[in-house]
């Protein structure tokens, strides 16, 4: 942090102190769509600490969604919505590093090296293709993501940690219909469940008070009531389901996951064991973030951490020539990386089947899942 100043109020919390700060620094918050949620999300983020913001959104400014878009103002009407936000949110807080995507939120977006992964999502957006995509995110890479939509005077906000079922497909109906366009609303109600996403995120990010998860809530503004229950997970799930996606069933998570290449050279946790045992030089990278990495690691057996979003940058680290296993908590991440450094010349490198995970059920379940 290099100035605290200016998250004073925030650090004088009980339980949220200088490590609750840093933790928010290190964080990656990746924003899908920056309309009437996504502005006031992103702003709070932005002037709470969070080092790192991604807006992804395909659309301009436009005069009739000033009303709920507090971002931006009369003079930016024409001009792309993220560029504008960019500009904004880096004037709030120079200590923000801020990245702005004019397209639409597609899975290849995330493939991007310059995107690593990030801590969490808000799914900010109002149309459904978005906000599928943006689930099968969480649920294919482990991400937590917090959703909301709003219909006339209504809001709903939900909670995912990203640790398998429930998923956001599990809840029935889930985008409420209509955008706010269509529907009508009064600014103030995107504005307000926007508001709740970033204090959710922030709860999460920073380890103080952390949101309960697989929760919707349903605010009614019109009656200033709220109600709320908890997601069940379903058992016909075609994305969070392993039952379902074993049995062969079609599903976008199906495309998706099929993105990921099937040539790569897979390992096994037996078998990397048995390389270790037997003295092979080996180079095992672990692409998880820094509090996965805290919680539980293969140091012992020489593993070296190198989160996801930091490869690229930290490639001259890594031997191109050595044998490398990369790993993350279950196989996507990892995946991806391999992937990566495929391309950057990589020849005799792996994937861990499963992830840390499998290693902890097959060869040391004295480690912690997380």
């Amino acid at each position: 942090m290099s100035d605290s100043k200016r998250y004073t109020s925030q650090l004088q919390l009980n339980d949220f102190d200088t490590d609750s700060q840093a933790r928010l620094a290190r964080s990656h918050a990746l924003i899908v769509g920056v309309g009437g949620l996504g502005c006031i999300a992103a702003q709070l983020l932005t002037i709470a600490g969070v080092g790192r913001l991604t807006l992804v959104d395909p659309d301009v400014v436009e005069l009739e969604n000033l009303h709920r878009q507090i971002l931006f103002n009369e003079d930016q009407v024409g001009i792309s919505k993220v560029a504008a936000a960019k500009e904004r949110l880096q004037r709030l807080n120079s200590e923000v590093r801020v990245e702005a995507k004019q397209q639409n939120f597609i899975y290849q977006l995330i493939q991007d090296e310059e995107f690593g992964t990030p801590t969490i999502i808000l799914d900010c957006a109002d149309n459904p293709e978005a906000t599928e995509s943006s689930n099968l995110f969480s649920v294919m890479n482990s991400v937590p993501l917090i959703t909301a939509s709003v219909y006339r005077h209504e809001g709903r906000i939900s909670f995912f940690n990203g640790q398998g079922q429930p998923c956001n497909s599990c809840l029935a109906n889930s985008n409420l219909g209509a955008t706010c366009e269509a529907a009508g609303t009064l600014g103030t109600v995107p504005n307000m469940m926007g508001a709740l996403q970033a204090d959710a995120a922030l709860r999460y990010l920073s380890g103080y008070k952390p949101p309960h998860k697989n929760q919707l809530v349903i605010f009614d503004f019109e009656t200033l009531s709220t109600s709320g229950f908890s997601i069940e997970s379903d058992q016909r799930c075609t994305v969070c389901n392993s039952t379902v996606l074993e049995s062969g069933a079609v599903s976008s998570y199906d495309t998706l996951k099929g993105r990921i290449s099937m040539d790569i050279n897979q390992m096994q946790p037996t078998e990397l064991k048995a390389a270790v045992d037997a003295g092979e030089a080996l180079q095992i990278v672990d692409v998880r973030e820094q509090d996965e990495w805290d919680a539980s690691n293969l140091e012992s057996v020489g593993a070296k951490h190198v989160p996801m979003g930091d490869v690229l940058d930290r490639i001259s680290e890594l031997d191109p020539d050595a044998k490398t296993v990369v790993h993350c908590r279950s196989g996507g991440r990892s995946a991806k990386v391999v992937e990566a450094l495929q391309e950057k010349g990589f020849a005799d490198i792996y994937n861990l089947d499963g992830g840390i995970h499998r290693w902890i059920d097959d060869i040391d379940p004295s480690l912690t899942k997380v």
